[in-house]
């Protein structure tokens, strides 16, 4: 339920989505269906959310309600939608080696510290965003582990299998699955 996703060209069906967002992480509003009409449901949400935001109860967007309406559709959203997956795949061919600073680095870094907490022998990573000699060296081992070449460079085959070890790993770790697991 993302304005942008489906709605390209259908703006009265795009505001009531994020009307809808918007009341799902407030009680006073009422959920409205998105149907692309605006009727006099949407002008009641819009009443409503100028209302609570001290403007002036027309049931109309003018500038100022759609600021209002995009002010509050971003935290909302944040609250009510599911996280999406991230979806980072190295080019074919595209390696990151020692001392070379990418953002991917920071969440190699991020997932390595998670995969070193699963298993000691992984040596814990730096925090840097680049491939430094800790960093450098936890991938390495991941790599032996892995069957993989132990070049200590990010590649593509390294980044799939440490997202999916960490997918897993996180998945183990987290409070939900261990209080499962004690009471199996």
């Amino acid at each position: 339920m993302r304005p942008g996703d489906s709605f390209v060209a259908q703006p009265v069906r795009s505001l009531q989505t994020m009307l809808r967002v918007i009341a799902m992480n407030n009680a006073r509003m009422s959920k409205a269906v998105p149907d692309g009409i605006y009727g006099p449901d949407t002008m009641h949400e819009v009443s409503a959310l100028q209302r609570m935001s001290g403007l002036p109860q027309t049931g109309v967007v003018n500038e100022a309600t759609w600021n209002e309406v995009i002010r509050q559709f971003g935290p909302a959203a944040v609250n009510v939608l599911q996280a999406q997956p991230v979806e980072i795949l190295l080019e074919p061919g595209e390696k990151i080696g020692h001392n070379q600073a990418s953002p991917y680095v920071f969440l190699l870094q991020s997932m390595l510290t998670v995969l070193s907490m699963g298993n000691p022998i992984i040596p814990l990573p730096g925090h840097s965003g680049t491939m430094d000699d800790s960093t450098t060296a936890a991938l390495r081992m991941f790599q032996s582990l892995s069957d993989l070449e132990e070049t200590g460079v990010l590649d593509r085959e390294s980044w799939k299998q440490v997202a999916l070890q960490f997918t897993l790993s996180a998945l183990l770790q987290s409070p939900k699955m261990k209080q499962k697991s004690l009471s199996d």
